[in-house]
């Protein structure tokens, strides 16, 4: 048996204490008061049935509190894998020099165009490598539950984990990298919280499931990790995962990152073709970091790769299983449940004795004329 804690335990063992104390400490000046007055035996049962009826009370809100968890296999075989995609989509994704054969956005503009300008090979935008690769993924995991978190100018979890393939393709294919206005900076770490928090909850669910995590990015840092609230620590999510990759986007001479804006716009002329760089007012050059995707995969646990050159995420794969098979696989998974509900059952029982204990000492008060009418 294992505890989720509803309440801290300290603070749980601090009220605890102060109730039981507070309770003893009125029964035996309840029973002091009765000495005096010489009152009969029943009087004194009385008060120790009081006094074990609210011991029994606060010791169910303790076990309440700890939230006691029972292990059960579940009755339906469901997915014992999941997979996380951390996603990049600062502006720098969108530079121009990705190598292999990309996906590039889909959609119309309202003139039945493409939304996405035509680009040359080798000259595509990085984050079509990554459409590229999210689709090869998902049709190689087969029915696996995914979760989809994307860092810009803040982490946002886009699809909380499900089943439903589909809606993982219709993101990647209809979304893109931010828009440079409301850009603040690139930076990982900002889709770290919310990784975290949804692979703890995933782990306390079903402690057995197969984690895997794709981390799609250039590594580019623009941002001082001293201006973030907390640094992430990558190697805190190590524990809840048994693989997955980083994979890197770009090249480390750079290139520029088109305004997407420009090319949406019917006054196109009015804005630059490319994001400009506000010192110099000439376009900017993002460069692909891959010593700090290396280090986020060493504290992670898992493989990099460069995917720049766009090959196929077999050789990724390969480790989980023979051509990832091993991801298809379902098998019953065992699931904690909270187990509370006998002892919310007592407790409502005892707050009734404890309802029906002050009616009769009210009934009894009302028959002696100490209440009544006057």
């Amino acid at each position: 048996m294992t505890f989720s804690y509803l309440i801290s335990p300290p603070l749980t063992v601090v009220w605890a204490l102060c109730f039981t104390l507070l309770v003893l400490f009125t029964a035996w000046k309840r029973k002091k008061k009765l000495r005096l007055v010489r009152a009969p035996k029943q009087a004194f049962r009385q008060i120790h049935w009081a006094l074990v009826r609210h011991l029994l009370m606060i010791a169910m809100m303790v076990i309440i509190a700890f939230t006691p968890q029972i292990a059960t296999e579940s009755s339906t075989k469901v997915s014992a894998t999941e997979i996380y995609l951390l996603v990049d989509t600062t502006g720098s994704m969108g530079a121009l020099d990705y190598h292999g054969q990309g996906v590039s956005q889909a959609g119309l503009k309202e003139d039945g165009t493409p939304l996405a300008p035509t680009y040359q090979k080798g000259q595509q935008p990085r984050y079509d490598g990554v459409r590229k690769d999210i689709h090869e993924l998902i049709d190689k995991a087969g029915p696996v539950r995914f979760c989809v978190i994307t860092t810009a100018d803040k982490g946002v979890i886009e699809i909380p984990l499900t089943t439903d393939n589909h809606a993982v393709e219709t993101w990647i294919d209809y979304g893109n990298v931010e828009d440079p206005s409301q850009s603040a900076g690139s930076s990982l770490e900002r889709g770290y919280k919310n990784l975290l928090n949804v692979l703890r909850h995933s782990y306390k669910a079903q402690r057995d499931a197969t984690r895997l995590l794709f981390v799609f990015s250039d590594g580019e840092e623009t941002v001082d990790p001293h201006t973030l609230k907390k640094p992430a620590d990558w190697a805190s999510l190590a524990q809840f995962i048994k693989g997955g990759a980083v994979f890197q986007y770009g090249t480390q001479e750079g290139a520029k990152m088109p305004y997407h804006a420009h090319f949406l716009s019917d006054d196109s002329a009015s804005l630059p073709q490319f994001i400009e760089d506000p010192e110099t007012g000439k376009p900017a050059i993002s460069r692909a970091d891959p010593k700090n995707l290396q280090k986020i995969a060493e504290e992670l646990q898992i493989e990099f790769f460069d995917q720049n050159d766009g090959a196929s995420l077999d050789r990724v794969l390969s480790q989980h299983g023979e051509d990832g098979k091993n991801l298809l696989s379902e098998r019953p998974v065992i699931e904690y449940r909270d187990f509370i509900l006998p002892f919310v059952g007592i407790l409502v029982i005892l707050v009734g004795c404890e309802a029906g204990s002050y009616l009769r000492f009210y009934e009894r008060m009302r028959r002696d004329h100490v209440i009544g009418k006057h």
